[in-house]
C-alpha cells in the first residue's frame, strides 16, 4: 500500500499518484488508486468521470451511500 499526503496543494500529489498508479497497472501490479480530492482531478486525469457519474460508482457512494467497496472499486 501507498499514500502519497501532503497538506499543501500545488506540491505534484496527484501527478505522481496518478503515475505511479499507471506504472503499476501497466506492470500488471492489482491497482486501486482513490481519489479523495472534491475536485476529482485523478478521476479526470483517466478520462473516467462521466462513467463514474453514470454509474454511480463514486466515492460518496461509498462513503455515504453504503456501496459495497467491491461495486465501488
Amino acid at each position: 500500500m501507498i499514500a502519497i499526503v501532503n497538506y499543501k496543494g500545488g506540491v505534484g500529489k496527484m501527478t505522481t499518484a496518478v503515475n505511479l498508479a499507471a506504472t503499476c497497472a501497466a506492470r500488471a501490479l492489482r491497482t486501486l488508486l482513490v481519489d479523495l480530492n472534491p475536485h476529482v482531478p485523478a478521476t479526470e486525469s483517466f478520462g473516467v468521470y462521466e462513467r463514474v457519474v453514470s454509474e454511480r460508482r463514486a466515492l460518496v457512494e461509498l462513503l455515504y451511500g453504503g456501496a459495497p467497496v467491491e461495486e465501488v472499486a
